[in-house]
């Protein structure tokens, strides 16, 4: 839960942010003493702050069973299976950044942001 680990989107302009797409690694992860074991680590939660620039970030808040939270499920359950995050309420910024709050065994998160429409508009399929 530190809030100077985090993964950054810096865009060139403005962009409309839909979904994120996630996944915790793009191979298996072996760590010693357990290699050759497969090491199944990932990001349970995470924060997403966004804005025109890095000093003046906001939280992003997604609505959810119990109302509002800027606390997000990712929904990934092992370390190679991707996941869709659609946001419940699209966002415009320049700067991106995703904190990981909670993970299991090793924080580890690839993430593409998807902007919108064009570029995911196959999210309601």
């Amino acid at each position: 839960n530190n809030a100077d680990t985090y993964l950054k989107f810096s865009l060139t302009s403005f962009t409309r942010s839909a979904a994120l797409l996630g996944k915790a690694a793009a191979s298996p992860v072996t760590c010693p003493p357990m290699a050759p074991t497969v090491y199944n680590a990932y990001i349970a939660t995470l924060e997403i702050l966004y804005g025109n620039s890095t000093e003046s970030l906001q939280t992003y808040s997604m609505y959810g069973a119990e109302g509002f939270s800027s606390t997000i499920n990712t929904s990934l359950t092992d370390s190679f299976t991707p996941k869709r995050l659609s946001l419940t309420s699209p966002f415009q910024a320049k700067v991106v950044r995703v904190l990981p709050k909670m993970a299991k065994n090793l924080r580890l998160l690839r993430m593409e942001l998807l902007g919108y429409p064009e570029d995911c508009d196959w999210l309601d399929t």
